[in-house]
């Protein structure tokens, strides 16, 4: 039996997208403002990849489990959504508004799936990113592209950590070694 949500946006899940989206923006802006003044451009392509980097991964879980046949959908967390504003005034920055939640999952072989898709999908961003660093001889491009690699390869490697709610504790229970490729991509 197919998810009833097979393609489609919950009512509230593009609004929890937004605040998620809107929350990890003012993030990067809390640490990075001065490279706004110094370069508007350069920062405000960061901020689309940073934006991307993290949609792409919650709507890949979302997709994967749909695709497997279940109902899923990105929520707000409300716990998670105030440890990400504390961390505005924090050097530690903690980035946990939200996850895709997925309705009564049947086997761990599905659990992994779910929980790979969000860092694959990063890491394929980061190799796409890294081949654009390599192939431009714009400085500002190869900034950029470098700054795409670094934040998608971040993005994934911190959810792989194998503990604790993170994808990779998931992903490890599932398959050792899908996690082990994973983590070393």
């Amino acid at each position: 039996r197919r998810a009833r949500t097979l393609g489609l946006f919950g009512r509230n899940e593009i609004r929890d997208l937004g605040i998620g989206l809107g929350i990890i923006m003012l993030i990067l802006l809390s640490s990075s403002w001065r490279f706004l003044i110094r370069d508007p451009v350069l920062m405000i392509g960061a901020l689309f990849i940073y934006g991307f980097a993290f949609i792409l991964h919650e709507l890949a879980h979302k997709f994967m489990a749909q695709r497997l046949g279940y109902w899923a959908e990105f929520k707000i967390n409300q716990q998670g959504l105030m440890l990400t504003l504390l961390s505005l005034i924090s050097p530690f920055k903690i980035i946990a508004p939200g996850a895709v939640m997925v309705g009564n999952i049947a086997s761990w072989d599905h659990y992994g799936k779910v929980s790979i898709a969000g860092p694959a999908t990063n890491i394929g961003l980061g190799v796409l990113f890294f081949m654009i660093a390599l192939m431009t001889g714009n400085q500002k491009l190869n900034t950029l592209a470098l700054v795409g690699m670094s934040i998608n390869s971040s993005l994934a490697l911190f959810n792989l950590l194998p503990f604790g709610l993170f994808d990779g504790a998931k992903i490890i229970k599932w398959n050792r070694y899908v996690w082990g490729a994973a983590v070393l991509a």
